[in-house]
């Protein structure tokens, strides 16, 4: 019944829904329309991992002092730009600028959504909240794939990428609107602290 789980988890899903394209589109169009090798791919997940395991607690302490809405809209922002600039780019070395970018987006996003998430829970609902977090990704990563690879066939990937760049721009502009206080852009019960 919080309006505020429910504003961010439903906000969050369409840029999970863009972000889950690395598991579905983002291969075949690499592979069957670009050209390129298997081992490319697999090479743009190291780079992934090797930011992750280098930058990412950086990041975070770099970002703590953020608000929960500039993390999150700036963690999406950056995937959607990740993802969505695909339509404009056909070389290798532009995948894997827009790797960067997305991954820069990840190391953002998530933990400061899971951060966020938990600071609205009250104790004896924490694991509740961060189950309804946990079940958005799951929604993400079934939906996301398959509407990509879709939507890849029936319209082509430069539908495909413009479409994550709109629906992505969805989920930034809307995640924005998160507010310190009452942490909703629209009025919901506040739980005292405890």
């Amino acid at each position: 019944g919080d309006r505020r789980l429910r504003y961010v988890i439903l906000w969050l899903l369409p840029v999970l829904v863009v972000f889950f394209q690395h598991e579905g589109a983002m291969p075949v169009w690499m592979v069957e329309h670009l050209g390129l090798s298997t081992t490319n791919y697999g090479l743009l997940f190291t780079l992934n991992t090797l930011l992750i395991v280098f930058l990412e607690v950086r990041l975070n302490t770099a970002t703590a002092h953020w608000s929960p809405a500039r993390a999150l809209s700036v963690g999406s922002a950056l995937c959607t730009v990740g993802f969505g600039a695909l339509a404009f780019l056909s070389s290798y070395w532009g995948v894997v600028a827009t790797v960067v970018v997305w991954t820069f987006g990840e190391m953002i996003l998530f933990p400061s959504t899971a951060a966020y998430v938990s600071e609205l829970a009250p104790p004896a609902r924490r694991g509740e909240y961060m189950g309804f977090y946990s079940m958005t990704f799951g929604i993400g990563f079934t939906l996301g794939p398959w509407a990509g690879l879709n939507l890849l066939e029936s319209a082509g990937a430069r539908t495909l990428w413009m479409a994550c760049l709109a629906v992505g721009t969805v989920s930034t502009l809307l995640l924005a609107r998160i507010r310190v206080g009452s942490q909703a852009p629209v009025p919901a019960p506040v739980v005292a602290p405890g």
